[in-house]
């Protein structure tokens, strides 16, 4: 009996209810003065917790943020400013199917107001 219930405690924490989605972005070179942003859209019909991890080309943590119980229909962003030339990519984890996310990168000039580059996670 103790073995049956240990295997469907298992289970339960194996399925997918339980399990980590990580959304990802191909890097792109952001240049010097430009900003990246981890763009993402709560596409569910419940409120999510949302991971986001700026990393450098080397896969290092630039910054990286939680944002919790984002509602239905919103939008986040985590936005870095560089000091020197780099490849950075994105990282999203949360709870979920990987439909419950639309996710990208971008990369903007934030004096002009001009979006460089945008990269949609996968």
């Amino acid at each position: 009996m103790k073995t049956l219930i240990a295997a469907l405690g298992f289970m339960l924490l194996a399925s997918p209810a339980f399990a980590i989605t990580e959304l990802s972005t191909a890097p792109v070179n952001v240049s010097i003065g430009k900003s990246a942003s981890c763009d993402f859209l709560n596409l569910s019909a419940k409120a999510i917790t949302v991971d986001v991890i700026m990393f450098k080309g080397d896969g290092t943590a630039l910054t990286q943020t939680q944002f919790n119980a984002v509602p239905p229909g919103q939008s986040m962003d985590l936005t870095f400013t560089l000091g020197s030339s780099q490849l950075v990519r994105c990282a999203f984890l949360f709870s979920g199917s990987s439909r419950s996310l639309r996710a990208d990168i971008g990369v903007y000039d934030f004096t002009t107001g001009e979006t460089m580059t945008a990269l949609p996670a996968s």
